[in-house]
Parts: C-alpha cells; sequence; structure tokens
C-alpha cells in the first residue's frame, strides 16, 4: 500500500507540475487577450488593472504556498473574473461567458472536481448581480446588450452553465480515478518486475546502456540497479573473459530481429564465477533496426554444477560397468582356461598316449584304440559340459522356466545342495530375449556365489511378475555376511551391471549367519523394451 501511495503522489506531482507549466500560457493568452481588448473599446484601465490584479493573486498565492493547492482555487476564481472583464470591456457582449466554459475545461487538467465550484459561483454572482444592476438603471454597468432578459431565459442560461461546470467536474473525476488506478497497476507491475527471481532488463544495443533492471540484479551479479543502470557502469567487466565472444556473437545476431537464448559466464562483485542464462526479445524501428532488447537473465550455476555432477556420475558408473564387463571376461576366460587345462587337456593327452601305445603295438591295438575313444568321448563331454555352462539353452528354442530347470538341476547333481523352485505368474511371451538372458545370468553367477562362498544346505529361487513388476528372488541359508560392509566382489558387481542395462534395481537382505536374500526387479517398461 505504501508503494501504491507513493506512486500515486509521484505521478500526481508530475501531472501537476505539466499542468502548471500549460496555465502559465493560457493565463498569459488571456491577459493578452484584455490588451487587445482595449485597443476598440478604450477600457485600459479594465484591461491592465483587472488582469494585473489577476496575475498577482494567482502568482502570490503559487509563491507564498508552494505545497498548497490553494492556488489552484485562485487561479479557478480569476478564470470567473477574466470572463466578466472581456465582457465589461466589451459593453456587454453577453457571448463572453462562453470564456467561463474555456476557463472550466483548463481546470480539468488538475484532476480536481472541486476546482469548478469557485468559478461557478463567480460566474452566478456575476450574473445576478450585473444583471440585476443592469436592469434596475445603474450607469456604466455592463452585462449584456440586450434590450431585456427574461427570468426564464435567464434560468435556463444558468441551468446550462451548471450542467457544463458538472461535467467538467465529473471529468476531472474520472481522469482522477484513472490515475489512481494507473498507478496503482503501474505500482503493482513495479513490485513484481522486482520480486521474480530472474533479473527482468531492458537494453540500448545502440549505446549499449542498461535501460532499467530489477532488483534481482544485486543477487545474481552483486550490483544494484542503479549502480548497473548508471552511465559509467562497464557491462563487459563482469562477463568472464573467455565468454565475451558468445556475448558478442548474438549481439550481433540479434540485428536479425529474432529472439535469442544463450548462457556464458559472469563474475560476481564477490569475484566468484557464476553462470547465467540469458534471453532477449529486440525491439525494431520502422526501418527494421534494433532499438531496445528486453530480456531474461537468470542465474543457473547450481544447474550447471549438477549436470556436470552427472555427467561425471555417469561416467564414473560407466567406467564401473565396463571394468565388471571386462573383470568377467577375464575371470571367463581364466575358468575356461583352467578347465581345458585340468581337465580336458590331460584327458586328450591320454587319448593321444593310447592312440601312440596302439600304433606301436599291434597286438592290443583294438583294445587301446578302444579305449582312447572312450576318454575322446570323455574330453566331449567334458566340452558340452563346459559349454552349456557357458551358453544356455537358446531362449527361443528352450523356455526360461525350462532353461533355468535345467541350470538347478545340474546344481543339485553337482553339489547334492536341495534347491527350490517357485514360478508365478510369467508370460514369457512378454520378455524380451535379452531381458531373459539377463535373468539367466543374473541367476547363474549368484548361484556361483552361493556354491562359492555360502556353504548353503538349500537354495530357492522364485521368479513372479505382479502388476507389471518382474521379480527374481533368490535365497540360501548359508553363513550370510554384513550388507553394510563394503565388499569388491565381480559377481554382485556383474549383477548391478546387468540390472542396470534395464533399468531395474538391487536389493540384498543379508547378516551373519543368517544367508542371504537377493532380489532383482525390473518394471513394466523394462518387460517391454530393449
Amino acid at each position: 500500500m505504501n508503494a501504491i501511495t507513493h506512486e500515486l503522489k509521484e505521478l500526481n506531482q508530475r501531472l501537476t507540475r505539466k499542468a502548471d507549466r500549460q496555465i502559465n500560457y493560457f493565463l498569459a493568452c488571456y491577459f493578452g487577450c484584455g490588451l487587445l481588448l482595449a485597443i476598440p473599446y478604450d477600457t485600459w484601465v479594465i484591461a491592465t488593472g483587472v488582469g494585473a490584479l489577476c496575475l498577482v493573486a494567482y502568482y502570490s498565492a503559487k509563491l507564498l504556498l508552494p505545497h498548497s493547492n490553494v492556488y489552484q482555487y485562485v487561479l479557478s476564481t480569476i478564470m470567473g473574473v477574466f470572463m466578466a472583464q472581456y465582457i465589461y470591456q466589451m459593453h456587454g457582449l453577453f457571448e463572453m461567458h462562453f470564456l467561463a466554459f474555456i476557463g472550466s475545461a483548463i481546470l480539468i487538467t488538475y484532476r480536481n472536481w472541486k476546482l469548478q465550484i469557485p468559478l461557478a459561483l463567480v460566474v452566478i454572482i456575476h450574473h445576478a448581480a450585473f444583471g440585476y444592476l443592469q436592469y434596475i438603471g445603474y450607469d456604466k454597468i455592463y452585462f449584456t446588450q440586450l434590450g431585456y432578459m427574461s427570468l426564464e431565459t435567464f434560468l435556463i442560461h444558468g441551468f446550462l452553465a451548471t450542467v457544463i461546470f458538472f461535467l467538467c467536474g465529473l471529468w476531472a473525476y474520472n481522469f482522477k480515478v484513472a490515475a489512481e488506478q494507473q498507478a496503482a497497476q503501474a505500482s503493482e507491475i513495479e513490485t513484481i518486475f522486482h520480486r521474480v527471481d530472474e533479473a527482468l532488463f531492458s537494453y540500448d544495443p545502440v549505446i549499449r546502456k542498461v535501460l532499467k533492471i530489477s532488483a534481482a540484479s544485486e543477487r545474481i551479479f552483486g550490483y544494484t540497479p542503479s549502480e548497473i543502470m548508471h552511465d559509467d557502469f562497464d557491462w563487459e567487466k563482469i562477463i568472464y573473459p573467455d565468454d565475451r565472444y558468445i556475448v558478442a556473437e548474438n549481439e550481433a545476431r540479434l540485428q536479425s530481429g529474432n529472439s535469442l537464448q544463450f548462457h556464458y559466464r559472469i563474475i560476481h562483485r564477490d569475484r566468484s564465477v557464476r553462470w547465467v542464462e540469458v534471453k532477449l526479445i529486440p525491439t525494431l524501428s520502422p526501418f527494421g533496426t534494433v532499438v531496445r532488447a528486453d530480456g531474461i537473465c537468470k542465474d543457473i550455476t547450481e544447474k550447471v554444477d549438477l549436470e556436470k555432477k552427472l555427467s561425471g556420475e555417469r561416467k564414473l558408473k560407466q567406467q564401473q560397468i565396463t571394468a565388471a564387463v571386462i573383470t568377467a571376461q577375464e575371470n571367463e576366460r581364466a575358468f575356461l582356461g583352467q578347465e581345458l587345462h585340468d581337465n580336458i587337456n590331460p584327458t586328450l593327452a591320454t587319448a593321444m598316449l593310447y592312440i601312440d601305445s596302439a600304433l606301436a603295438d599291434g597286438d592290443n591295438r583294438i583294445e587301446r584304440l578302444k579305449e582312447s575313444k572312450g576318454f575322446i568321448n570323455s574330453a566331449l563331454n567334458e566340452i558340452r559340459d563346459l559349454s552349456k555352462s557357458l551358453v544356455p539353452h537358446p531362449v527361443k528354442a528352450i523356455s526360461l522356466k525350462d532353461t533355468i530347470r535345467d541350470m538347478l538341476y545340474h546344481v543339485n547333481q553337482m553339489s547334492r545342495i536341495n534347491v527350490e523352485m517357485e514360478f508365478d505368474g510369467i508370460d514369457e511371451s512378454i520378455l524380451p530375449d535379452k531381458l531373459k538372458l539377463t535373468l539367466y545370468r543374473i541367476l547363474q553367477e549368484q548361484v556361483n556365489n552361493i556354491l562359492k562362498h555360502a556353504q548353503a544346505q538349500t537354495i530357492i529361487v522364485q521368479l513372479s511378475e505382479e502388476d507389471g513388476t518382474l521379480q527374481l528372488t533368490i535365497k540360501d541359508d548359508g553363513i550370510g555376511f554384513d550388507v553394510t560392509q563394503a565388499r569388491d566382489g565381480v559377481g554382485l558387481q556383474n549383477i548391478t551391471s546387468r540390472t542396470d542395462l534395464f533399468n531395474g534395481n538391487v536389493i540384498i537382505n543379508s547378516s551373519p549367519g543368517e544367508g542371504c536374500e537377493l532380489i532383482v526387479r525390473f518394471n513394466n517398461s523394462s518387460l517391454r523394451t530393449v
């Protein structure tokens, strides 16, 4: 409310000063007209005496009471006096009373309907007094050149004059209300202008000067609006040196008349470097040249820092995934090499010895070849089992459920660990082949972890789908571990990496002596994409 009152007061002062300047010209014209009328009618005393007294009265009131509007009421009064002066100078030219209406219209500029009252009173008193004195026979009393004016005519003239004064007063009042509304709206806009977090500004690209900027400039740049709008303010000094070419290029592009949006770094008053984003909207002259640019500037330092942090985290995550994949590949190769070296290679070497023996011993050749064939078949079975452990049956040829059953059957046969399986609500037709393979690899990895480290007696595998969420749960009754302790196992990293590829999530519930529960979930989008 205080802001609106202050804005209204300033607006009234500006309009009043403008009206005062106009009144100076009007009064000069009124006094000059009196002097011109004195030439044909020889009324110099009236023209100079009454006219000068009117001017003295107006300017004296204005000078003695500079902070009061009393001089405006004095002005309203002398407007009526000038009318009476002209009628008298022209020996009763009654039509000169229209000057009162001109004065009434001039007073509208002060937006005060009460100023019509002194003028109306002067007109009424003048017409009543001078009309009466003229008609009862007083000499040299000039009111009208008519020999007689009826009361009816006088009342009609009075009524019409009153209507005119009323209308002028009404206009003055409406102008005052409109000015108050305008001031309130301007104050409200100004308040919003200075409250927004972004810096709103208007810029002159010709003289390279900020014409207006909101209070947010102090938060963004460290400088107040008055400092930035000062003629001596060097705008380029706050632009980061390496980014000045960005601003220069966009200022040149602005000449095309199109809106622009770009970002660059600034040097805050506290010497910190910050990122800002600027949007410019040009205003063109009739000749197509840019005369002004209005814009919005906001601090995006936190956004840029966050994007850099996320980019770094994504890069680190990708590096971790890559490292886990490479490690898994190396482990797989090492496992493959060990199996070939420890199992298949000795078997084939033995078969080779039997073949050499058969070639050297003709008597037992058939028996030696049969035995070497047995070793070769054993090596083939070893290779087949090794291949199946590395590459499961194609998911298109055998269902995911059957593939899991086959793997868990061999686990049970090799380790004698009790294995329980449960499948609930699985519709394999909606599962992409890559996701099926991922589920198999996760199960294979976790089962391998259990066999190596858990010392478990039972493994429970559950695969279910509910409300568009696919969940794989693998539980064991082994020794468990403390999930709060950092673990560098490649197996768990592989599981997490494979899950991340489908935007899934991994939950591990375990504690020492309580076994381990691994839960892997994929949402609805993962079931139908990739």
